[in-house]
């Protein structure tokens, strides 16, 4: 596959050349955007990854070209910006770029980075190659002659099997979409538990909400495909109605009361609790009807009632109905309320955002369980909603055992902390490839003082459990050579040899479609954990899980606490930041490559005078644009080289001629210029050292 890289700044252009061909790209390099165009125009390569300033013609412009280009609609594009420039991030998005990297480039996050752009370039291949196919044999059944019969039937077959693909699409698409969110989703609220002033607070609250939006509008659009297709089926199950809503307050009490809001749920007597059908369906209607209630209400309260009325052969009837004292519904659009795609405000500067698929969304769902929904609202005073929907009792009044990590939110006895009924003392294996949700989950486990193992495929798992009596296991699903399914049913299998009776093992997976929970219960798996899921859903669910094991096995994790009070953490240690040249960082990020690094010191050190003096010019003749794009490639070239006093230096320099601030560069400069000075003698003899 070709891939173009555009950067002015020879160094990096070298470093990402470098990088990429012993990836098996076929590399196209261009030093500015006039020559990238003029390159891309000729191979229409499929990835290209641009920095942003540059001479003659920008990345951002140089997007806008690709893009405006028949063929350059599929190919993806890739920012290089340095660090904390939100705004250009927002900008290459908006143009059309799908990705962005942070100088100076980490390989392995550029390996994954390449390794999804190539994953996306081809899915948009395939599926280009399957719409020219479906197209053709359009073509050719308009011209059904004697063999209308039999071509009809091979039609059929072909139907079928583009419905199991789509089902397979479907799912890639969510798993793949799921996995990226969760690293966003866990990464934001780990730094929402950190020591953060008010700025940061609200940026990364802001990120978190964001996200928190986008996995919506995600969910939403691919059960709404789903539903549209005839692919989503009603699953039938047994649940606990209390449990189920129990969940749902848990969910928006958090936001209700951030916008003062009173939030109360009414549950009549006698109302059946122990009920069977597609819980996951009922749960997303109410979550939906919930959300939408919160949004447009800004004072007041909103309540919910909950009230059953029996009906023949072991059925019943349950009602829910959602009031609000929110903004309402005028009677117009009130006629147009389920519509796909209709939104009562559909102005620009409108406030509420949204696809508008939601409620046409929730009225299917609805129609496809046999139920019925219907509104009624006065603009300006409030809504409320009615729900009506058939559900079985069930047979047996037993508790719910389909998942272990439930326990319900308004019980009011208190539950041992994890701390003291099995924080210190539990041993836990996660099962998980992906390095970004690994370290996700170490962050929140370790922080809360459980031990805590890694092992990234089935074999060494399995090794591990061999040797080592664990309380929990955390598993993925998607993992190469042996998936998370197959790896739980070796597992319970091979209790007794592996020593796993009764191990709790949860789902912890990008997979979000209906029936995959109950798929992965079926397996042998004792709960399930969705992914992206927030630091409080992880610990939850551990703690959870451990509390019921504990209950079960109240000596679980005495043989281990001993041996894991030895090994708690000491204080964490501070290492010093190298003010000029951190070499380490640099041997590890060229893979310690002594050669390599030699060759970049070498041009760096020929290289920067000349534009030092360009900046001396440019700053003669008040051209601060030009000062600017000198500084940022500086910047980019000493970051890549962890030469951290030359880079701070050119980022100080970059940013006060961006603000246009005159008097200040003359200043700034000679600080940059002392700064190369000093690095010259440091690099020059740890050439010579290394020699």
């Amino acid at each position: 596959m070709k891939i173009l890289i555009v950067d002015d700044d020879p160094i990096t252009l070298d470093v990402l050349d470098n990088f990429s061909e012993t990836l098996g790209f076929e590399v196209l390099k261009a030093n500015n955007g006039k020559e990238a165009w003029e390159l891309w125009q000729n191979h229409k390569t499929s990835i290209v990854i641009t920095d942003i300033l540059m001479p003659e013609l920008d990345g951002f412009s140089l997007c806008q070209h690709i893009r405006n280009n028949e063929i350059g609609v599929y190919t993806y594009i890739i920012i290089l910006t340095i660090a904390n420039s939100s705004e250009s991030i927002a900008k290459g998005m908006q143009i059309g770029a799908d990705d962005y990297l942070i100088k100076p480039v980490d390989f392995e996050t550029l390996h994954y980075r390449l390794k999804a752009a190539t994953r996306i370039v081809n899915l948009i291949s395939e599926l280009k190659r399957t719409k020219n196919d479906l197209i053709k044999k359009q073509i050719e059944l308009t011209f059904i002659t004697e063999r209308q019969h039999v071509e009809l039937i091979q039609a059929k077959q072909v139907a079928n099997i583009a419905n199991l693909a789509k089902r397979d699409f479907l799912a890639t698409i969510s798993h793949e979409l799921r996995t990226p969110m969760n690293g966003i989703i866990g990464i934001a609220s780990l730094l929402q538990e950190t020591r953060l002033n008010e700025t940061q607070i609200k940026y990364t609250t802001i990120l978190n909400n964001s996200a928190n939006e986008l996995l919506k509008l995600i969910n939403d659009i691919i059960n709404f495909t789903r539903i549209e297709s005839g692919d989503l089926l009603v699953e039938y199950s047994n649940f606990d109605l209390q449990m189920l809503i129990d969940d749902l307050m848990k969910q928006f009490l958090p936001k209700s009361n951030k916008k003062n809001i009173e939030l109360t749920c009414d549950i009549k007597e006698n109302v059946e609790l122990q009920l069977c059908g597609d819980s996951g369906k009922l749960f997303n209607i109410l979550q939906q009807l919930l959300d939408n209630a919160i949004k447009f209400t800004h004072q007041g309260k909103i309540t919910m009632n909950v009230f059953t009325n029996p009906l023949h052969d072991n059925c019943i009837k349950l009602n829910i109905s959602i009031s609000d004292s929110g903004i309402g519904i005028s009677d117009e659009n009130l006629q147009k309320l389920f519509q796909l795609f209709y939104r009562a405000d559909t102005s620009l500067t409108r406030k509420y955002p949204g696809l508008g698929i939601g409620l046409a969304t929730c009225q299917r769902l609805i129609e496809m369980m046999g139920g019925n929904i219907h509104v009624k609202s006065k603009y300006g005073v409030g809504t409320t909603v009615w729900l009506s929907l058939i559900f079985e009792k069930q047979s047996h009044k037993e508790p719910v055992t389909d998942q272990i990590n439930r326990v319900p939110v308004v019980q009011h006895h208190k539950q041992p902390s994890s701390k003291s009924s099995s924080g210190l003392q539990a041993h836990i294996l996660v099962v998980e490839d992906t390095y970004e949700t690994q370290m996700i989950v170490q962050a929140i486990l370790e922080k809360e003082k459980y031990n805590v193992d890694f092992a990234s495929n089935g074999k060494i798992a399995i090794q591990m459990l061999e040797s080592i009596p664990y309380d929990l296991v955390l598993m993925d699903i998607m993992m190469p050579d042996m998936d998370g399914l197959e790896l739980t049913k070796k597992i319970r299998n091979q209790e007794i040899q592996l020593h796993t009776q009764d191990i709790p093992i949860i789902a912890m997976t990008a997979y979000g479609l209906d029936g995959d929970k109950e798929r992965f219960l079926k397996s042998g798996m004792s709960g399930y954990l969705s992914k992206p899921f927030t630091a409080d859903d992880l610990r939850q669910t551990v703690e959870q899980a451990l509390f019921l094991r504990t209950l079960n096995h109240p000596t679980i994790s005495e043989h281990q606490s001993e041996k894991l009070e030895k090994k708690q953490p000491s204080e964490t240690e501070i290492n010093d930041t190298p003010i000029f040249f951190n070499h380490q960082e640099l041997l590890e990020r060229t893979n310690n490559n002594p050669e390599l690094i030699k060759q970049l010191i070498h041009r760096f050190l020929s290289d920067i005078p000349n534009r030092i003096k360009s900046i001396k010019d440019a700053c003669q003749t008040n051209e601060l644009d030009r000062i600017e794009m000198l500084a940022h490639t500086i910047k980019g070239a000493s970051a890549n080289l962890s030469l951290k006093s030359m880079q701070k230096a050119a980022d100080r320099l970059e940013s006060f001629a961006h603000k246009k601030e005159q008097t200040l560069m003359p200043h700034l400069i000679l600080e940059l210029e002392h700064q190369f000075f000093i690095l010259q003698s440091i690099l020059s003899e740890y050439i010579a050292d290394q020699k």
